[in-house]
Formats: structure tokens, sequence, C-alpha cells
């Protein structure tokens, strides 16, 4: 599942500089497009250690990381990356810097951030538009019964549970 989540959102850092370096009238070199979308596509899933680091400091399992089940554990969660905001504050920087080719490194980052944001959207069942809002998981304190669909949280709360205090809580 992992690794269709990445291949997905490889995909759509491609189209992220396809889409800005027609735009642009090749005004940015491809290869250079490409690099930046896929960066910017990639490195907001770093703030997913940010969250494995509240719970676990610097221990490190693989596994616990990959199966996340430090948002088990916390019952919150942070991803300080992952928001509509960034992508927001690109768009108004973008509309008042000046260096035409900035502006369109800054539009393959935001592009790129927008369909990220777009596919964990979609492929994510039971998070919604706040989920991936900075604003609104500090405003709920981060926490993810406030952020996700009833029937998520059900389903996470009962993972939890069961993670915590055994298959027999349940």
């Amino acid at each position: 599942m992992l690794l269709l989540s990445e291949l997905t959102h490889l995909f759509f850092s491609a189209i992220a500089a396809i889409v800005v370096w027609v735009v642009s009238n090749k005004k940015i070199k491809f290869k250079q497009a490409l690099l930046l979308a896929v960066m910017a596509g990639f490195f907001i899933d770093l703030d997913h250690l940010f969250d494995y680091y509240l719970v676990y400091g610097t221990s490190f399992s693989l596994n616990d990381f990959i199966t996340g089940k430090h948002f088990l554990l916390s019952d919150k969660m942070h991803i300080p990356f992952h928001g509509w905001e960034h992508v927001v504050i690109l768009a108004i920087v973008i509309l008042i810097i000046k260096s035409e080719k900035v502006k369109i490194m800054l539009g393959v980052i935001m592009l790129s951030l927008f369909f990220h944001l777009g596919v964990d959207l979609i492929t994510n069942k039971g998070l919604t538009f706040k989920s991936y809002s900075l604003i609104s998981r500090i405003k709920n304190n981060f926490k993810i019964e406030r952020l996700v669909t009833k029937e998520h949280y059900l389903k996470h709360r009962e993972e939890r549970e069961s993670y915590i205090f055994g298959p027999e809580s349940n």
C-alpha cells in the first residue's frame, strides 16, 4: 500500500512539473521542474517523522513508522508540512515576487504540494479537508478525534485500544 501511495505521489509530481513547464512556455528546464516537483511531492512526507519523534524520541523502528503506530499511541496528528495553508502562502508569494524564474519554481512546488494533499485527501479514507489544515489541527489541539470522520475515529480508537491493551480489550 505504501509503495502504491508513493508511486501515485511520484506520478502527480511529474504531472505538476509538466503542467508548470508547459504553462511557463518552457522558461525552466524540464529536469529542474521535475526535480523540484518530486522533492516537494516527497519531502512533504518527512513531517511524519515529526509525529513519530514526539512519541518515540530518537528510538526508531521502520515497521512502527510505516504502520503509523505513533498516531495510535499519541491520538494526535501534527504533520506540519501537510497543510493547504502552505499552498496558499506560496500562491501569495508568487503574486508578490518579481523574478519570473522564481515564480515558476515556486509554482512547481506549489502545484506538487497541492497534488500531494489532494491525493492524500482522496486515498486516506476518513480524513477530511480540515485534516489537512494546519490551522484546523492547531485549533483542535491536533486531536485525531476532531479532525477525521466519526467512522474513521471509531476504527482508530478500536485499533488504538487493541494495540495498547491487547486484542482481548475489544
